[in-house]
């Protein structure tokens, strides 16, 4: 007889009703495995998605970070920080490793005789110089089982600096590898990025791995009590109706008005802030309305920030005043339109929302996890949106 986990979930609605929110939950995540197919240990094969760990961690400030663990060119892996706001994969690599020598890199090849030199500055202050390569990149895990999305461009990172790094010259950043010592917050080997734009010509891997595992991805991290942490590659129609909000994600034109799209897969990449919401910002007798601002949710950044010009009295310490109502409305694509408000408070990545002015020349949101922890977040590569399903989420102190 099929087993029906649907069945089993009525059954215990019915007659233990106590811990029917528990048992949704469970079951719901359940839903979500069993619908992976899960493989043996190896690469995964004839498989429509695939569950891969991820990790909750605090950074050397304190702040939540998410990792990944990734294997470069079927080295051993190694962990990095899972990005949303930036598509690039940009590894370190030790530069004065001798050939020969141990490394966790395995084969790779340059773009260009010689190596072109390139980099990249985050919002964080942190800088990377690095030079573009060519490789496998490895994902999974012995439970699951793995992919590979092969002859990808990433960043074999040279020199970081910035930030807790210290100035270029300072050697940080080298000298925490040659320890042995991860130079990224403390815990990461550079940055895992699965944002869904380009930057100087590289896309997230998470939209050039093989077949289906490419039409989009889930992030669920639960919360911060009881974190459950992982992500799933490829989508089905199943998963999809579990999501009860869809936002558009617009496509970026290319030459010729044509989409721009990801090496491999053929799905359409879009912009940095690949959604837009109208946000409604309000304490006592003030508020204060932001309309279709374009919109990020980004891992890679601990709370959320507001970059739009606000009134002094909503503003304390650089973030929004604890008792601010934050909204956000967005309109569904297909599905109920989007309604999220909370009361700013001082809980990274759940209720703190910072606040920059306008860090571009433009008005924008930027998300950081604070949704991650409300939400579970799929982003459709193969229908262009993102779609969101509530998480039930104990309230932090402050």
């Amino acid at each position: 007889m099929e087993f029906d986990p649907r069945g089993l979930y009525r059954y215990f609605l019915g007659f233990i009703p106590a811990i029917a929110p528990l048992m949704k939950r469970l079951l719901s995540f359940a839903i979500l495995t069993a619908l992976t197919l899960t493989a043996a240990p190896g690469v995964a094969r004839a498989q429509q998605s695939l569950t891969i760990p991820l990790y909750v961690l605090l950074d050397d400030n304190g702040n939540y970070r998410v990792g990944i663990q990734v294997s470069l060119g079927n080295g051993p892996f190694h962990l990095y920080e899972l990005d949303t706001g930036n598509p690039a994969f940009s590894a370190a690599f030790d530069t004065k490793a001798k050939p020969g020598m141990p490394n966790w890199w395995g084969p790779y090849t340059y773009t260009t005789k010689p190596p072109t030199n390139s980099s990249i500055t985050f919002d964080s202050g942190i800088t990377y110089n690095f030079q573009v390569v060519k490789t496998n990149v490895f994902l999974g895990s012995q439970t699951y089982g793995y992919v590979v999305a092969r002859n990808v461009l990433i960043d074999k990172i040279t020199q970081g600096y910035g930030s807790n790094l210290g100035p270029v010259n300072s050697g940080i950043w080298n000298s925490l590898i040659a320890q042995g010592k991860p130079p990224l917050h403390g815990i990461f080997w550079g940055n895992f990025g699965a944002g869904l734009f380009t930057s100087s010509g590289l896309c997230s891997i998470l939209g050039q791995l093989p077949g289906n595992y490419a039409t989009g991805f889930i992030i669920h991290l639960g919360n911060q009590a009881h974190p459950n942490p992982y992500l799933i590659v490829g989508l089905t129609d199943q998963m999809r109706a579990l999501f009860p909000y869809a936002i558009a994600m617009p496509p970026v034109p290319g030459p010729g008005g044509k989409p721009l799209v990801y090496p491999h897969s053929g799905y359409e990449l879009h912009s940095e802030q690949p959604i837009s919401a109208t946000y409604t910002i309000s304490y006592g007798n003030i508020s204060v309305m932001l309309r279709n601002l374009l919109t990020v949710l980004d891992t890679g950044a601990p709370s959320s920030q507001v970059r739009s010009k606000l009134p002094k009295a909503l503003i304390l310490n650089a973030a929004l005043r604890p008792g601010v109502m934050f909204q956000m409305q967005a309109m569904g694509d297909g599905t109920p339109n989007l309604d999220f408000s909370y009361s700013a408070g001082s809980a990274a990545s759940f209720n703190l929302v910072t606040y920059a002015k306008n860090k571009k020349s433009y008005a924008n949101i930027n998300l950081g996890l604070n949704p991650y922890f409300h939400f579970d977040v799929m982003y459709d590569l193969q229908d262009n949106v993102v779609r969101l399903r509530p998480l039930r989420v104990a309230q932090p102190a402050g």
